[in-house]
This record gives structure tokens, sequence and C-alpha cells, in this order.
């Protein structure tokens, strides 16, 4: 399929400390303006305005607002890829799969809750192509470490199992996840039960193994 709309890059990369502040600092100020305007709100001048630079200097380093966007999206994306890849490095050996994946799924609930920017970015990531496109990339890189953690643990799964595997626990958790996020009274009921269909998942391929 073409790709018509190329996720956008920034204008100039930092090298000097000085100039990699200023960026950090705009994306500070970018996660604040999406936070207490949303996404209809957010714009370049706002974000320059609370970054406390002019509109030239932001330009000089992200072409426009959806540069940003994607900017913050890449900031967020890198901690809770991080974080999830940690945890899927366990999977292979850890002895309780209830308590490990309870664990998990608090802690990105908590990852969304805890960061203010994290629920529009979120619904960004529904509405802006550069952001629809750059989390379907990550998503598919997700589901393909997930595949290889599940064929850790069970050996016996085969490759374009663990592939199909892979993609849906990657969207199913994404969604509910999401839901939790933007529903804080429900999140805790929303994370048990995504916890009881992933453990249920899990355990119907160790019975397979059996």
């Amino acid at each position: 399929m073409t790709n018509s709309s190329p996720p956008l890059r920034r204008r100039a990369i930092p090298k000097q400390a000085r100039a990699t502040a200023t960026v950090d600092k705009i994306l500070d100020a970018g996660g604040t303006a999406l936070s207490e305007r949303g996404l209809q709100g957010f714009n370049t001048n706002l974000v320059a305005e609370l970054a406390g630079v002019n509109v030239a200097t932001l330009y000089h380093y992200f072409p426009d607002k959806n540069a940003v966007l994607l900017a913050l999206f890449e900031r967020d994306d890198l901690r809770r890829v991080t974080a999830i890849s940690k945890a899927l490095a366990e999977l292979g050996t850890t002895p309780d799969l209830r308590a490990y994946l309870a664990e998990l799924l608090s802690a990105l609930v908590s990852f969304r809750l805890d960061h203010p920017e994290a629920i529009p970015l979120r619904r960004a990531c529904r509405a802006v192509p550069e952001l629809i496109e750059a989390e379907e990339a990550s998503n598919r890189q997700m589901a393909y470490q997930i595949a290889v953690a599940l064929r850790n643990r069970y050996p016996s799964l085969s490759a374009a199992r663990a592939r199909v595997a892979g993609e849906v626990i990657t969207r199913m958790s994404a969604t509910v996840l999401d839901f939790a996020a933007e529903q804080p009274r429900t999140a805790k009921s929303a994370r048990r039960e995504l916890e009881e269909v992933l453990y249920q998942y899990l355990m119907s391929f160790e019975q397979t193994a059996e």
C-alpha cells in the first residue's frame, strides 16, 4: 500500500546540550498544551508561549504542530516500549503468570493516568495521520516482541500462531487500556477483566503444550 502521509521528522536535530534542552522544553510545553487544551486547542503558538521560546525557534526543530505531536508520541512510546520489553524478557521464566499480568497491566494503566498528556495523545493517535502511522509501526514491533516472548515460554507454539497471538494481544490490550484510562472509575475493573482474558488465553497455550 502506498504511503501517502509519511511521518514528519524534526527539521534540525539538536547536537549541543543547550539545543537539546530547548527541544526538551518545547516537548514538555507540548505535553502541557495537549493536556490543558486537548487536540483541538493544540497549536505551535501556544506551545512556543508555554515553552518560553519564539515560534521561529520552535519551527527550527519542528516544521508544524503535527511534528511536535509526533515527537511527543515517540517520547511517550519509548518509555512505554522500554517498560514492556523489560517485562516481556521475564515472561519465559515467571512462575506466577497471573501475578505477572496483574503487575504489568497495572503499570500500563498507571502510566496513562500518571502522565497528563497521555490520554489526549492517545486520542491524537486515532485522529492525526502521522501518529496513526507511527502507532501502527510501534504496534507491529510490539506484536513481534510478544510473539518472541510467547515462543520463549511455550517452545512448542508455532511461529505462525505466535505472530497472530502477538497481534491479538497487542491490539486488544491497547484498546482496553485506552478505555480504562478514559474511564478512571472503571479502570481497575477493566484492567482485571483484561488480566483474566489474557491469563486464560495464555493458559490455553500451556494446555496445548502438555
